[in-house]
Parts: C-alpha cells; sequence; structure tokens
C-alpha cells in the first residue's frame, strides 16, 4: 500500500480506494481466523509462545523486585 501511495501523481482518490480494498480483504479474512484457527499465520504460534514466555519472565521479575 504504501508504494501505490508515493510519487506525485498521487491522489485522495487513489488513496481512498487503495484503503477501501485492504479493508475489504481484512473483512474477507476474518471469519477465516476464527479463534484458534491461525493455520494461515506459520509464524503465528511461535511468536505468541515466544511473547509468553517474555511475560513470564517479566512478571517473575517484577515480583522479585518488589
Amino acid at each position: 500500500m504504501n508504494l501505490k501511495l508515493q510519487g506525485k501523481v498521487t491522489n485522495i482518490i487513489q488513496l481512498h480506494d487503495e484503503s477501501a480494498s485492504i479493508l475489504f480483504e481484512v473483512a474477507k479474512l476474518a471469519p477465516k481466523s476464527m479463534p484458534g484457527n491461525v493455520a494461515m499465520f506459520e509464524k503465528l504460534p511461535s511468536v505468541v509462545e515466544k511473547t509468553e514466555e517474555r511475560n513470564e519472565s517479566l512478571k517473575i521479575s517484577t515480583i522479585n523486585q518488589l
């Protein structure tokens, strides 16, 4: 999207069309990504796992400092 909206001939109509098409695609994908169905996001489970580990580590560190 960013590259399509750069340049001297870009205008507000192109911005509107591009943002509307992205919103349409997101609305189309939303039902496919029901809670727990993350098959289309290959790296998501590992990222979530790392985030949960960091959160737990931060929680323990914060408790120890208190």
